[in-house]
C-alpha cells in the first residue's frame, strides 16, 4: 500500500491509463480524494478520445474518413455494431498518446491501437490490427499478429519510500512531507478541458500538475530590527543626505 502516493502521482498514474479503483487499491486512499485529482486526467482522456475518432485518414482520391468511420465500416458487415466499441487513451512514458479499440468478433476479445498526436491530428497504426482496422486494402491479421495489451504495460508508480534509501534509525514522521493538503485544491474542470484546443491541452494539463504538486508557501520570517542600519531616501541619495540642524 503506497500511503506516500502525492497528487502528482496520482495524476500521473490516471492519465498513463490506470483507473481510479486501480489507484486506490495502489495508494490506500479514500475514494473521495482519489477521485478529486483523477478528474482532470480522465477528462483530458476523454478529449483525446474525441479528438481521435474525429481524426480523418486520408485515402486514394481524396476520400478522407474518419477513424470511427474507417472502424465502423470495417466492423459493421462482421456483425459488430459502432456502439458496441470500447474506446480507451492513455500517454505512454514516451509522452505519445495510444488510442485503442476493444470490439469482440464471435467470441473472441479483440483490440487495435494507434499513436496519436493531438497537435497535429495524425494517427499511426501501431500494429496490426489496426491497420486492418482502417485499411480496405489490408488482409485481417492472424491471432499471433493481432493487437498487444498496452494498457498492462503500465507500470505502478513507486513511493518515495521506496526508491530512496532510508537510515537504520526510526524517522520522525513530522518531517516528512504530507501525501495530500487538507485544504481542497483547485482542479480544471472536465469542462474546461473539453472547450480546450488540442494544441492548447498538453500545456494546460502540465500547469494543473505543477498546481496540485506544488508545495505549500511557508510563513515568511519577521524582519529582524536589532541593529540593522536605516535605508537613505532617494532625495538623499539624488540631492545628498541633510546635515542635522545644529
Amino acid at each position: 500500500m503506497d500511503e506516500m502516493m502525492r497528487p502528482r502521482d496520482i495524476q500521473a498514474r490516471i492519465r498513463a491509463g490506470a483507473s481510479v479503483d486501480d489507484v486506490i487499491v495502489e495508494s490506500g486512499l479514500d475514494r473521495e480524494r482519489v477521485e478529486r485529482f483523477a478528474a482532470p486526467m480522465l477528462a483530458e482522456r476523454e478529449h483525446i478520445i474525441y479528438l481521435a475518432l474525429d481524426t480523418e485518414l486520408r485515402r486514394d482520391f481524396a476520400n478522407d474518413i474518419s477513424l470511427v468511420a474507417a472502424v465502423s465500416e470495417r466492423l459493421t458487415p462482421l456483425g459488430v455494431e459502432s456502439s458496441s466499441v470500447n474506446w480507451q487513451a492513455w500517454r505512454r512514458e514516451d509522452s505519445r498518446w495510444i488510442v485503442e479499440a476493444n470490439f469482440v468478433i464471435g467470441r473472441e476479445q479483440r483490440s487495435g491501437h494507434w499513436v496519436f498526436d493531438p497537435k497535429t491530428s495524425t494517427l499511426i497504426a501501431d500494429d496490426a490490427e489496426a491497420r486492418w482496422l482502417i485499411d480496405p486494402d489490408a488482409s485481417e491479421p492472424d491471432s499471433g499478429d493481432r493487437g498487444r495489451p498496452l494498457l498492462a504495460s503500465v507500470r505502478p508508480i513507486n513511493s518515495r519510500a521506496e526508491t530512496e534509501t532510508a537510515p537504520a534509525q526510526l524517522i520522525d514522521v513530522t518531517d516528512t512531507e504530507p501525501a495530500l493538503s487538507a485544504e481542497p485544491t483547485p482542479v480544471v474542470s472536465p469542462v474546461a478541458l473539453a472547450q480546450t484546443p488540442a494544441e492548447d491541452l498538453a500545456e494546460l494539463v502540465e500547469e494543473q500538475l505543477e498546481l496540485v504538486d506544488a508545495p505549500a508557501p511557508r510563513p515568511s520570517a519577521a524582519p529582524k530590527r536589532k541593529g540593522r542600519a536605516s535605508v537613505p531616501s532617494w532625495d538623499d541619495i539624488v540631492f545628498g543626505a541633510k546635515k542635522p540642524t545644529e
